[in-house]
């Protein structure tokens, strides 16, 4: 079993909305969750979150705060998944679905709730600090 280290944004909108992307591929083509991806061999975890962040959004980003740690189980594989706050959003725009997204929108807390969601998406989205940081608690 070969474990791989993944990185994912949670990033704050207008009115504490978080920003989740529905999946357009495999795995779990289809449910939502916050933007993200794998890092890359000899990449650093800041810059795979800013490149996983464009490449599925088109917004340019501040990495912030490490907010919450999980392990998945993949198949085969096992991620290690490291989520950050966003602290900035350099881009003018709102966001598009790009790359690996099908589509994306900003959430409040009780949108969320009815959404198909990816694996481990609620432990994330329901735990303190992220609460906290998305200003929801």
């Amino acid at each position: 079993m070969q474990l791989k280290v993944a990185v994912a944004a949670v990033i704050r909108g207008v009115g504490n909305r978080i920003l989740l992307i529905q999946r357009g591929h495999a795995p779990e083509s289809g449910r939502w969750a916050v933007p993200g991806g794998h890092v890359e061999s000899g990449e650093g975890y800041e810059t795979a979150l800013c490149r996983e962040v464009w490449e599925e959004t088109s917004l340019e980003v501040e990495v912030g705060p490490l907010l919450y740690v999980s392990e998945l189980q993949n198949g085969p594989e096992r991620l290690l998944i490291l989520d950050f706050g966003i602290e900035h959003v350099y881009s003018t725009n709102a966001g598009r679905a790009l790359s690996d997204a099908k589509s994306l929108g900003y959430f409040s807390e009780s949108e969320w709730q009815d959404l198909n969601l990816a694996q481990g998406m609620t432990g994330l989205l329901t735990d303190a600090r992220v609460r906290r940081f998305l200003a929801w608690a």
